[in-house]
């Protein structure tokens, strides 16, 4: 029996304010696509998940990459 890869992404745990609920779905939409699309091109597993990191961090709906946090306000805020 042949298994069929699985990608996971997660976009946040938090309470995402409604007008955010959008944006942060279509980029993990996003994500998830170009992992696939990775994965379809007979990459590794690796490269699939490093390709929707990276399509995250790029992301600016996401603070993902940036070391820090954004407040209720969207201002990026760095953690000690």
């Amino acid at each position: 029996m042949r298994q069929l890869p699985v990608i996971v992404v997660h976009g946040g745990a938090w309470a995402i304010p409604t007008t955010w609920v959008e944006p942060h779905t279509l980029g993990v939409q996003k994500a998830l696509a170009q992992g696939w699309h990775v994965l379809e091109g007979g990459a590794s597993a690796l490269d699939a998940v490093e390709a929707a990191i990276v399509c995250m961090e790029d992301d600016e709906t996401f603070d993902a990459g940036r070391g820090s946090f954004l407040t209720r306000d969207g201002r990026v805020q760095l953690t000690p």
